[in-house]
């Protein structure tokens, strides 16, 4: 009968593996949340920017209107409806309506550009999100290897994570040699036995 304590350990391993897949399915879950949220607020200003298109137009009509008025105004009154005053109308009437017509225009360049400023930065989280499950999921991955290596047999241990790392083999007991080393080893050395000063003998 297998002791509790490897039980425990066999039951931990297969919950972090199952907390990786967990991990993955929440981090592309977010990231398609993300990009909905970035077609939505594209599509809105998209929406936005037809209607202030729709806007200029309407000052383009008005302007039509109102200046054919002046224009059957003038001539009703016995003048010309394309000078004096009724061609002073008309100028007024444009100038206003050429200045609303240009605003509303630049309006609608700005919420274009905006929704697409949002959907980048929604795309951009959604990468982000991916990339962090991605992550989340790989830590808990080797945690779980980890955790297996140790329920196999002659694996109380904990293995060497630096020596399994291609052309640093057997860098774990390299690095727990030279700790080992003292000053007697080395005892020709002298931080301050080099320079002008010392000009005599090996140590120079």
């Amino acid at each position: 009968m297998a002791e509790p304590t490897t039980i425990m350990m066999a039951v931990s391993a297969a919950s972090q593996a199952m907390s990786a897949v967990q991990a993955l399915q929440q981090g592309r879950a977010q990231a398609a949340m993300y990009e909905l949220q970035g077609e939505m607020a594209q599509a809105k200003a998209q929406r936005d920017a037809v209607n202030a298109e729709i806007q200029a137009n309407e000052v383009l009509r008005k302007l039509r209107s109102t200046n054919s008025a002046a224009i059957a105004r003038g001539f009703a009154g016995g003048v010309s409806g394309f000078s004096g005053s009724a061609k002073l109308i008309q100028e007024v009437n444009e100038k206003y309506a050429g200045r609303d017509f240009k605003n509303l225009q630049i309006e609608a360049k700005e919420k274009r550009s905006f929704g697409d400023i949002q959907r980048m930065m929604f795309e951009e989280a959604a990468d982000a999100a991916v990339s962090s499950s991605r992550f989340d999921a790989l830590t808990k991955v080797a945690s779980a290897a980890i955790t297996t290596a140790q329920l196999m047999p002659g694996g109380s241990a904990v293995p060497d994570t630096v020596s399994a790392v291609p052309g640093f083999e057997n860098a774990g007991s390299q690095i727990n040699t030279m700790n080992t080393y003292t000053g007697s080893v080395y005892p020709d050395y002298n931080p301050f036995s080099t320079g002008p000063q010392y000009n005599i003998g090996p140590r120079y």
